[in-house]
């Protein structure tokens, strides 16, 4: 079972889930998160805090790049750095080749709002033309705020039977490893796991000291992973 620590804004933070385990760190890279670690311009992205949290990224954890809906310059200053981009917004088929063609893998969001997620997700897959650059699918869960969609960090999950029932149905096949979002903690992990049986699991709220968005809690990340590994 694969883990993500997503949102990490502090060094010790990223220390800490290295250490215990984390397979995947996410830095975030969207202006409108709570947990942005970016600039105001793209050159001085990396002279302050992101530069400091991806040294301090021990092998083997990955660090990932998550945007959302990012312009070419911030993916290209992303891509020159980055394993992973993750594109947490409404990014087309074409924009992920883009990506892609950067030289790096990229982690796909979606946000699940009904039980039909599966043909809306499975359509977008159709249309990259570099399937083999989409590392893993991430379903987070949805929600709107003042009639917007909000991408992602909503501290909610979604109907995981959902997720089941098109696994059991067959509509996942042929997909890349499912990586399963959205309101995840220590206390429900096992059972996403059991109900839905990902590739891995991300958390970023889940793990983090209540109402400090971005100050994790080591013993809540070592919790989860320890949990994730064990399936239950």
């Amino acid at each position: 079972m694969r883990v993500k620590i997503c949102g990490i804004m502090r060094v010790e933070d990223m220390k800490a889930a290295c250490v215990t385990g984390a397979d995947f760190v996410g830095l975030n890279f969207s202006p409108g998160s709570p947990r942005y670690v970016g600039a105001e311009k793209v050159s001085d992205t990396f002279s302050g805090p992101a530069g400091q949290l991806l040294a301090a990224v021990e092998p083997p954890a990955i660090a990932v790049a998550v945007t959302v809906n990012a312009p070419g310059d911030l993916l290209d200053a992303l891509a020159a750095r980055f394993q992973v981009l993750q594109l947490h917004g409404d990014e087309t088929p074409e924009q992920a080749d883009a990506v892609i063609d950067r030289g790096v893998k990229i982690v796909k969001a979606f946000n699940v709002a009904t039980e039909a997620f599966a043909a809306d997700v499975a359509a977008w897959l159709n249309a990259v033309q570099n399937r083999d650059g989409v590392l893993a699918v991430l379903l987070d869960a949805a929600r709107e705020e003042a009639g917007n969609l909000k991408f992602g960090g909503t501290g909610r999950r979604f109907n995981w039977d959902w997720l089941a029932a098109a696994r059991e149905q067959g509509q996942l096949a042929g997909w890349p490893p499912i990586l399963l979002a959205g309101g995840l903690t220590p206390k429900n992990v096992g059972t996403a796991i059991q109900t839905t049986a990902p590739w891995g699991v991300d958390a970023a709220g889940g793990v983090e000291v209540e109402d400090s968005p971005g100050v994790k809690s080591i013993d809540k990340i070592r919790d989860f992973i320890r949990v994730a590994r064990a399936g239950r």
